[in-house]
């Protein structure tokens, strides 16, 4: 019996991971030599968030993350600034810090006891004079520092590359929505405590979902939905997601928003009536007298900042974590506006553990499909046949507008696009890059 085709002929065949037309090669998810790959070409030349700037509220704060699966500690400095350096003793290769967060000077290494400043530099070795025979240079032994920090909006981003455009140039033209996204009157402060669950799926599923996905709205959410309607006002019932008045935005930079368009429909999304008053009023007052009448079109509901930066109403933040080609952490925190009323800011933090906490509602529908699709890479022909990302497709050769009305995969078709250039390494300089 012939065998059917084959996606490609080696998983090192770059040029074959994606066409251009909406085909998909399944082994982005799960082939080690491209996770190896992706460490180095996207994660290593993007901006990765690190952390929002309340959870390092003083001097000599820091929390410890990591950059997809290099560990980081994170600190505030005596003057204010934020800085981050790789959390590994360049001894013996062990964490230099192995709590969360807190509060401390100095970070000692348990293993041999060699001691690190909030910035990261080498401070002092023990016995040093006694066992090496020449004094250590304290520059080239120094933990590695993150080239690259900038902060936006209260979102601490940070990049390998010393040679990367400004945030906001990486941002592009979906630098407007960012803004819109997280932008708060008197701004954004993260609820104590970072939300952590582990996934056996590839950290590309939710990036594409977030980016683009209304479409599995109405089928996967159904039970969901019917769990959450007594928590929306009286007379308000979940049409079908399709015939809401959901546009999506998407660049070619890789980053991709769903949003309402409409006031009228924004009970639906916004359940409980406190934070629906909020977000229609005094929030959407603030970005109206900021960034124009057009905010008033723009209620943000699920997004994906390229690669790996992600948000959901009314106030999430999370971010993907890449642990393995199969195997991935979300990290998500909830974002309370900072001039809320306090029961506003409680309805808000109640809303998230409901939603789209480690237990919500809506998190377990989209957990549950990942790992499904996950598991079943784990066959020969289930890895051997192409996806279907072409939903809403446009002739050849035509350009793809920014915006467009849901459903439609225009948006993970630049995720994927983006992806596979900065996998082939041949992005493109400044802007684009």
């Amino acid at each position: 019996m012939e065998s059917p085709p084959s996606t490609s002929e080696s998983p090192l065949e770059l040029d074959a991971l994606w066409q251009e037309h909406g085909e998909l090669d399944p082994r982005v998810y799960d082939d080690p030599s491209i996770h190896a790959l992706e460490q180095e070409h996207v994660f290593g030349r993007s901006w990765l968030l690190l952390t929002h700037e309340s959870c390092l509220s003083e001097p000599g704060r820091y929390v410890t993350t990591t950059m997809a699966e290099d560990p980081v500690v994170v600190t505030r400095d005596a003057d204010g600034s934020i800085h981050a350096f790789l959390n590994q003793c360049r001894h013996r290769g062990v964490p230099i810090c192995r709590h969360e967060a807190g509060r401390a000077r100095s970070f000692t290494c348990s293993y041999h006891g060699w001691t690190y400043d909030g910035r990261g530099r080498l401070l002092t070795v023990p016995d040093e004079a006694q066992l090496f025979r020449c004094p250590l240079d304290r520059d080239t032994w120094s933990a590695i520092p993150v080239p690259r920090i900038e902060t936006r909006h209260g979102l601490v981003f940070g990049s390998w590359d010393p040679q990367m455009p400004s945030l906001e140039e990486w941002l592009g033209d979906a630098r407007w929505y960012f803004d819109l996204a997280f932008d708060r009157p008197g701004g954004t402060e993260a609820v104590p405590g970072v939300s952590r669950r582990r996934l056996a799926a590839n950290w590309k599923f939710g990036a594409e979902q977030f980016t683009s996905d209304d479409y599995h709205f109405s089928f996967t959410h159904v039970s969901g939905n019917t769990a959450m309607q007594s928590q929306r006002p009286e007379g308000v019932e979940v049409p079908n997601a399709l015939k809401l008045p959901i546009s999506l935005m998407h660049t070619e930079q890789g980053h991709g928003m769903g949003f309402l368009s409409s006031i009228d429909h924004t009970p639906v999304v916004f359940g409980d009536p406190r934070i629906h008053q909020w977000v229609t009023g005094p929030r959407l007052e603030y970005l109206i007298s900021k960034y124009g009448k057009r905010a008033r079109e723009v209620f943000p509901i699920h997004m994906n900042f390229f690669p790996n930066t992600a948000g959901l109403w009314p106030c999430e933040l999370r971010v993907w974590q890449p642990r393995g080609p199969g195997q991935m952490e979300v990290w998500s925190w909830a974002l309370i506006d900072r001039a809320a009323p306090s029961e506003v800011k409680d309805a808000l933090r109640v809303d998230f553990q409901r939603t789209f906490g480690a237990s919500g509602v809506f998190e377990i529908d989209d957990s549950h499909h990942w790992r499904e699709a996950q598991r079943l890479l784990g066959g020969w022909q289930t890895r051997r046949h192409r996806f279907n990302v072409q939903l809403d497709g446009r002739a050849e050769g035509l350009p793809e507008p920014e915006l467009t009305a849901a459903p439609s995969e225009r948006g993970a078709r630049h995720f994927h696009r983006r992806w596979t250039q900065m996998i082939q390494a041949k992005q493109a300089q400044g802007g684009a890059r």
